[in-house]
């Protein structure tokens, strides 16, 4: 790895400047500089900004995130001497200098190419399969057109029709229309996936150094494809349209399948033919092994864990309300190493707590009943915004 700074100089302590001021919005943050500009920081961002305080150097904050994340120490180098350099060019951060990258090439800009209108066409590329083998085109060989399917293994969205789409992969198949799912993330979280969910559907791995051709568009998303890469119909656009679509393509009436097993009054926390905004398909920091659905009140509400004794409290939680609703998705991630603090006289553990959405963490802390509590709390602020 090409350093992002010269050696000598992790030892700066960035710090903002003077009369900026920081919003906090969620877990992200907006960035003020008087009345001269604005800056919205992403969650990873907002991470790095908050320990930009004038006293910690650039290198201890990269060991502490490193550490705190479990992340790879050469990425975090990376992120955070970028972002350093990036808010000291926009004036906004003292104590760095700003010609890091003074002998490397200038960055060169081109407009991503979005396919939205019937025949635009999609670019190949050089993709693999979960197994690692090597494919240079989306489109399975000798297949008159194809359904490609813009799809996350983290995607609550997408994970709500898996069994709407595994029940119409043969009649997809023998439509003559084959299905593939164009997935973000690593082979591991598409393997995961595939083994809890019994589908193993053709599944190709979006490359982490390209745009893919599903720029500005979210997870789930479906292109139906001719043989060079046209499209032949309007782009699907969330969970009710990528089934749509598949439907009408397999000659299958979606109104006209077997009755839900839930009750009929259940809802959703997730959005009605909503999906993940474009962008939020990379990996978050642990793996799932289950996920669990609750009735809670009205609504039914999917939770993954990465432990079975993880779903055993989740179980008690919620007083056993579980039910069988594939359609519900899921919402968070429960991460709970530390559970046996819960048990006397256990001996402290140094795993962090975690509570997901998606990738991102939400919360992060040493003590389980706190990571509860924001389930809680963030599970009621969710069903009042729906009432």
């Amino acid at each position: 790895m090409t350093h992002p700074w010269p050696r000598n100089r992790v030892h700066e302590s960035p710090r903002p400047k003077s009369g900026v001021v920081t919003i906090v919005v969620g877990a992200e943050s907006v960035i003020l500089d008087g009345w001269l500009k604005a800056s919205v920081l992403s969650p990873s961002a907002t991470q790095i900004w908050s320990r930009f305080d004038g006293h910690t150097t650039l290198e201890a904050i990269i060991d502490d995130l490193s550490a705190e994340f479990q992340a790879d120490r050469e990425t975090v180098e990376l992120d955070v001497a970028q972002l350093a350099q990036h808010l000291a060019s926009l004036g906004v951060l003292d104590g760095v200098e700003t010609d890091y990258n003074q002998d490397q090439p200038p960055v060169s800009l081109r407009a991503a190419r979005i396919a939205a209108e019937v025949g635009d066409r999609i670019e190949g590329l050089s993709l693999s399969d979960i197994w690692g083998s090597s494919e240079t085109t989306l489109l399975p060989v000798d297949a008159p057109a194809s359904l490609l399917v813009n799809w996350s293994p983290h995607c609550g969205y997408c994970a709500s029709i898996l069994n709407a789409l595994a029940g119409l992969d043969a009649q997809l198949e023998r439509a003559g229309v084959p299905l593939v799912l164009f997935a973000h993330g690593s082979a591991e979280a598409s393997q995961t996936q595939a083994d809890l969910s019994g589908w193993h559907p053709r599944l190709l791995l979006k490359p982490q150094d390209e745009v893919g051709p599903f720029a500005g568009y979210g997870t789930p998303a479906a292109f139906h494809l001719a043989p060079d890469g046209a499209l032949v119909s309007a782009v699907a656009r969330g969970t009710d349209e990528v089934l749509q679509l598949a439907s009408d393509l397999a000659g299958v009436d979606l109104n006209a399948g077997p009755a839900s097993n839930s009750p009929s009054d259940a809802r959703s926390l997730l959005d009605p033919g909503g999906s993940c905004a474009p962008g939020t398909g990379s990996e978050p920091v642990t793996r799932w092994t289950g996920t669990q659905v609750y009735r809670i009140g009205d609504y039914h509400v999917g939770i993954r864990y990465t432990a079975d004794s993880a779903a055993a409290l989740l179980d008690e939680l919620f007083h056993h309300q579980v039910v069988e609703d594939p359609q519900a998705g899921h919402i968070y991630t429960l991460d709970l190493p530390g559970l046996f603090h819960l048990q006397e006289g256990a001996p402290p553990k140094a795993e962090a707590n975690l509570l997901l959405l998606g990738s991102q963490v939400l919360v992060r802390s040493r003590s389980p009943e706190r990571v509860l509590r924001a389930l809680l709390w963030r599970l009621d602020s969710q069903i009042q915004r729906f009432e």
